[in-house]
């Protein structure tokens, strides 16, 4: 029978016929850890273009459902202190001086040089190979 957990009111569910209840567990967490600080990005997002919108709201106008109230609020306290206010500019100003942007799509630049390398060192075997 699956079981299910909450975490953030959000639910996760597995089949233990696939998989034992740690495996389930450590994917959880894995996803969580992938995924949470750019959903939390897309949550402020939303909230900041709703505020600009109307009048007289507050981040805690804007709380998403599967947040609760409790965790939503220090967000909305750490995003409206002067720390994170100095922390997002210098965030700003570093990605604006970088000269390269990220195009490399899903894979990273690390990945893609790792393949070339590997790539070239097969095309000396191959010469190689039919040269000697």
């Amino acid at each position: 029978m699956p079981s299910t957990y909450f975490f953030l009111q959000r639910y996760y569910t597995y089949d233990p016929r696939f998989g034992t209840e740690d495996e389930a567990r450590a994917s959880i967490r894995a996803h969580m850890r992938d995924n949470l600080r750019r959903t939390l990005s897309d949550d402020k997002e939303r909230a900041d273009s709703k505020i600009a919108g109307t009048s007289g709201t507050t981040y805690a106008d804007h709380r998403p459902l599967y947040m609760k109230p409790g965790v939503w609020s220090r967000l909305a306290e750490y995003w409206v202190s002067e720390e994170f206010k100095k922390k997002s500019a210098a965030g700003k100003k570093a990605r604006e001086a970088v000269k390269a942007p990220h195009t490399s799509g899903a894979r990273s630049f690390d990945r893609r040089r790792r393949r070339r390398t590997m790539a070239s060192w097969m095309n000396l075997l191959s010469i190689k190979s039919v040269t000697h």
